[in-house]
């Protein structure tokens, strides 16, 4: 009797190890140098010898191979750290097979490949419920696979670290968050799945690398207090998504999409923040997040913010800051439905940037409430339509030291009663256009509120010459719809108008030339303060400069720093203020085709070691070189 027993046992091991053994042949090459097969068929503990075909816990150098039949939910515990080659999750095929890895306290790290399901046939469901799995290694190759599947995989409250996520050939499996659940993807992600990506109830972070998401269907909701950041300078992100597009907030609130310090993340379908299926669940506190020099996320569709509900929900948020940039491919519709209220889009630091279409308060057929606010040298570029509100519903557009900036001449700008959108201490900008007017006259930059002090920009844009005059007085003592200050900036710029048009700035008015090769064909008087930053600024009529003319001589473009094509006049109070460190040697700052008159009232800035020169038609720095004298 006793050695039939050793017998049926010796029979039960053999069968496990064959099946498990036709799971491998078809999995990728490169496991570890011993393969152990896990032999419960109920819960038990990784690190119990006993546990494991042939006998002994799997350790740094090996494979821990988890192939044979389980009875559903079936619990596999840790009591202390484990260090794999490689792990292998999968039943023989065609049974619901079930298995919680519990790790506890413990961390069971895997530093070649974590390799879920490689069966066709396979109904398995892998649950990491606690405890760290580190899958890693210092080359940043190990990865997590999933082959062919037809359940979830969920992170349940642990965490789980891997270099690279890899779904290539499923056609069902979805990955799912739980409470506390973290995962972080340090060097990218191929998941193609029609389960798409959950990161519900915890935190989840793509690190680095390339990462893309498709999907036929629901490729990425974010609910139930979920959060997903798209981290660091190497990652990119392409989410190509199909009908459904990304949900922040599905169903649920407290959920997070951030993009973050310098990563670029595109998605090719709608962007819906605060999104009902039904649930009847209010869609409170869900939050887009763009924030860093350099991030940036490009949304092909449109961004529905406050997209439905069924009962009020509230704090729903866009944040774009400090040179962050979100561009819009079709509608930006703030506040989609009345049952949102409180929805809030902050654009915020120089260089943060949102770009798109822009309908604030209500579309035509479900009208809703919703805000914006431009700070700070935030800029927001409407394409060509910036709507706000009705006569009945506030949808504000505020701008305080923000920017405006359009990308044609005549952009339509609705506002649903005046003071609906607000100008104060900002910008009006044209950006990479030929026929911008700086007349309001005719355009409905008149709908505008304008309070303070604002300023007048081309950026890489020129302004018409043949609609309207373009003489403009730039000064503070016109009032606020008058710009009193000028800025050309980037690329290429100029400023022309019609045949004796001028431009002048005023005494109480400046004018920025920075980061361009510049051009005023009117006629020129300053007496403000002109400040040439990295630029070439070339009068090619008449100029007189009797303010305060500022070269940033540690940012020089080319020099000379200003050319006269035509005559230029210095008045007796003019100053030429300089700034930066000067160059070693002398410096040709003005060049004059015509008439040089005057000289600058004074200098500020100017070194010991330098004097300015003036000659036929230029003005030079020298530069004073010491002599060398011997005693004897």
């Amino acid at each position: 009797m006793k050695t039939t027993r050793m017998d049926s046992k010796r029979r039960s091991v053999i069968g496990c190890g064959l099946a498990a053994l036709v799971l491998l042949a078809a999995a990728p090459a490169g496991y570890g140098q011993t393969t152990k097969y896990w032999q419960p068929a109920g819960a038990a503990a990784f690190t119990d010898d006993a546990n494991w075909l042939p006998s002994g816990v799997p350790g740094e150098l090996d494979t821990a191979a988890f192939t044979n039949l389980v009875p559903n939910n079936t619990s596999v515990t840790w009591a202390r750290n484990v260090t794999n080659d490689t792990v292998i999750v999968g039943s023989p095929g065609g049974s619901a097979n079930k298995r919680n890895f519990l790790v506890g306290n413990y961390t069971w790290n895997v530093t070649n490949q974590f390799i879920v399901t490689t069966n066709t046939a396979d109904i398995d469901w892998l649950e990491l419920t606690s405890g760290s799995l580190m899958v890693t290694n210092p080359a940043g190759t190990a990865s997590i696979t999933f082959g062919k599947g037809n359940a979830p995989i969920f992170f349940i409250g642990g965490t789980c670290i891997v270099d690279r996520i890899v779904n290539t050939n499923d056609t069902s499996r979805g990955l799912q968050g739980g409470v506390g659940s973290v995962l972080r993807v340090l060097h990218g992600a191929d998941w193609r799945s029609p389960g798409g990506i959950y990161p519900n109830w915890g935190q989840w972070s793509f690190l680095g690398g390339s990462n893309y998401l498709k999907s036929v269907g629901d490729c990425l909701n974010i609910r139930e207090n979920g959060t997903l950041i798209v981290d660091g300078p190497s990652t990119v992100m392409s989410c190509s998504i199909g009908t459904v597009g990304v949900n922040v907030g599905f169903g649920y609130g407290n959920n997070r999409l951030i993009v973050t310090n310098g990563a670029q993340c595109s998605m090719n379908n709608s962007v819906n923040i605060g999104y009902n299926w039904g649930s009847g669940q209010a869609l409170n506190n869900n939050k887009l997040i763009v924030t860093g020099s350099n991030s940036l996320l490009a949304i092909s569709a449109s961004l529905n913010v406050g997209h439905s509900a069924t009962v009020i929900s509230t704090n729903n948020e866009v944040i774009v800051s400090d040179g962050g940039t979100l561009t819009v491919g079709v509608d930006f519709i703030v506040g989609r439905v009345t049952n949102h209220s409180d929805i809030r889009i902050l654009i915020t630091g120089a260089n943060s940037l949102i770009r798109g279409k822009l309908i604030v308060g209500p579309c035509a057929s479900a009208p809703g409430l919703g805000s914006v606010r431009v700070e700070k040298g935030g800029t927001l570029e409407p394409a060509y339509y910036l709507q706000s509100g009705t006569d009945t519903v506030y949808g504000a557009i505020m701008n305080d030291g923000g920017i405006y900036q359009f990308s044609v001449a005549t952009p339509s700008i609705w506002v649903g009663r005046p003071g609906n959108i607000v100008l104060t201490n900002g910008t009006i900008a044209f950006r990479g256009i030929q026929d911008a007017r700086v007349q309001q006259t005719g355009t409905d930059l008149t709908n505008i509120t304008y309070q303070g002090s604002n300023a007048f920009r081309l950026n890489n844009a020129t302004n018409t010459a043949s609609a309207y005059s373009q003489a403009y007085l730039f000064d503070t003592a016109l009032g606020s719809s008058n710009y009193c200050r000028l800025e050309l900036v980037n690329g290429g710029t100029r400023y022309r108008g019609l045949a004796g048009d001028t431009l002048t700035i005023g005494s109480g008015g400046s004018m920025l030339v920075s980061n361009t090769a510049a051009v005023v064909d009117l006629t020129f008087t300053n007496n403000g303060t002109l400040t040439i930053v990295n630029s070439t600024l070339t009068f090619s009529k008449n100029a007189t400069l009797n303010g305060v003319t500022a070269i940033d001589m540690g940012n020089l473009a080319t020099t000379p720093v200003i050319v006269a094509q035509s005559d230029l006049t210095l008045g007796a109070s003019s100053t030429l203020a300089l700034s930066g460190t000067l160059p070693a040697g002398d410096v040709t700052l003005f060049t004059c085709a015509g008439t040089l008159t005057g000289q600058f009232g004074s200098v500020t800035g100017l070194p010991s070691n330098f004097v300015l020169r003036y000659g036929a038609g230029t003005i030079l720095l020298r530069h004073i070189k010491g002599t060398i004298i011997s005693v004897r």
